[in-house]
């Protein structure tokens, strides 16, 4: 038997109305996310549940926390997201606790379960994923979560101070020398930041040169490329409550990097790892935190302006 057109349609839809345990809004908005899925969300979003730090900081930046009823662990700032329950990690967290909470829109990053992510969506919740690695990014994130959320005033008032204070660190930053610097996350066995990665972006803003910028994303390094380079600062993830870092702990008493420059001049420099690892609206800061690691003495020399002090610790001074 040959089905027609519109009996075909109607099957599809009473097919997606299966799969989906959510009724369709009256209004929505169009928006397409960075993995390339177009995203109808409901107009207006009264729920969300984030799994993003980053986005838990937009809302935060908009001043839309009162739309937050659940969050993931790592969703920490600003202070008030603590009261919001938390639903588990980025790839942990279970898909019915999401749903418990009925959100009318999820926010996540290429970063969580993308299955878990995926079964939200066969339920007919409206799932967004941003994965933002340039201040530029950034700014396009912050505008696309006002359109998301009915902000779109907000959020372009948001934009333009923080581009205001941008300018102002580049143009600190902007005649004093290029410092060559890598960005180790981990140790054992060493990683670091390459291109295409938000500390890569935060380290070229701030006046430095990544010398790992050679490959992308995140790369497994050896103690002899890093030699060979012989950065003169080494960034790294602060781990102590006080800005310590036990990583900058055991690069500075490593065998291997005892005549680089960066451990015999004291620079290496731990930075907050919830604003250097998360793109988010403490972009600014985070181009502060860097550009004070990078062009602080006795890397900059004598004469050279302060840079703004930050939560940092250069932990071999």
């Amino acid at each position: 038997m040959r089905i027609g057109p519109l009996f075909a349609l109607v099957l599809i839809l009473f097919g997606l109305g299966c799969v989906s345990h959510r009724p369709a809004p009256s209004q929505w908005v169009s928006i397409t996310d960075d993995l390339g899925y177009t995203v109808m969300v409901p107009v207006p979003v009264r729920r969300v549940v984030s799994l993003a730090p980053g986005e838990t900081e937009i809302l935060g930046a908009l001043g839309r926390v009162d739309l937050l009823v659940g969050r993931s662990t790592a969703c920490t700032w600003p202070p008030e997201v603590l009261r919001v329950p938390a639903v588990g990690g980025s790839q942990t967290f279970p898909v019915e606790a999401v749903v418990a909470l009925d959100p009318d829109l999820v926010l996540a990053t290429p970063h969580v379960n993308q299955t878990r992510l995926e079964n939200l969506r066969d339920r007919g919740y409206a799932v967004l994923v941003f994965a933002p690695e340039t201040v530029e990014e950034i700014y396009r994130n912050i505008r696309v979560m006002g359109e998301a959320i009915g902000e779109q005033g907000n959020a372009s008032i948001v934009v333009e101070d923080l581009r205001v204070q941008e300018t102002l660190i580049r143009e600190r930053t902007r005649d004093l020398p290029k410092i060559r610097a890598i960005y180790v996350i981990l140790d054992d066995p060493l990683y670091v930041a390459g291109n295409l990665t938000y500390e890569n972006s935060l380290m070229a803003g701030a006046g430095g040169v990544n010398l790992m910028a050679g490959g992308n994303g995140y790369l497994m390094a050896a103690e002899e490329s890093i030699v060979r380079m012989g950065p003169d600062t080494i960034l790294v993830p602060a781990d102590g409550p006080d800005g310590s870092s036990t990583l900058a702990d055991r690069l500075s008493t490593r065998p291997a990097f005892a005549n680089l420059s960066a451990v015999r001049n004291h620079r290496i420099c731990a930075v907050d790892p919830s604003i250097a690892h998360w793109p988010s609206p403490r972009v600014v800061q985070g181009l502060a935190l860097f550009s004070d690691c990078l062009h602080r003495s006795p890397v900059q020399g004598p004469g050279n302006a302060s840079l703004p002090e930050e939560k940092n610790r250069d932990i071999t001074g």
